[in-house]
């Protein structure tokens, strides 16, 4: 059904009363297929909601990995900030998701970045006690 929507040329950077695109709710539900889709489709990639979340942070925030790495093959910005000053990396740590952590550090997330209340990535997973998470955000020089 997607397939034939987005061959009659649907709108894919619609934006909802929330001011969510397609990508990030299937980002965020965790719809692989639909975020490859839509990919080919040129939703843009980097939209944001009203939180300022981009598909990145809505994966993210639901651990969905597989989506992660494929947003961040197709060129999303992986330094993104919502209103919050949050990115991905933030969001995965403070998740506890290494996995998430590792992908988004192999396409050189700035670890060191800070939050509106100045928090990084490292001072979060500090917080939220995830031993491995800081142990692996040391590891790269946070």
């Amino acid at each position: 059904m997607i397939q034939q929507l987005l061959q009659q040329n649907a709108k894919t950077n619609y934006q909802n009363n929330y001011q969510e695109t397609a990508l990030i709710i299937a980002s965020k539900e965790g719809h692989l297929e639909v975020v490859n889709k839509l990919l080919k489709f040129y939703s843009k990639i980097n939209n944001k909601d009203n939180f300022g979340d981009a598909a990145i942070i809505a994966a993210c925030r639901n651990d969905h990995a597989d989506i992660v790495k494929v947003l961040l093959e197709n060129n999303a910005d992986v330094n993104i900030q919502n209103n919050y000053g949050e990115t991905a990396v933030m969001v995965a740590a403070k998740n506890n998701n290494i996995e998430i952590v590792q992908h988004l550090l192999d396409f050189n997330a700035n670890i060191d970045m800070q939050n509106i209340n100045g928090w990084t990535a490292l001072i979060m997973a500090c917080y939220n006690g995830y031993e491995n998470i800081v142990k692996y955000l040391i590891k790269h020089k946070a």
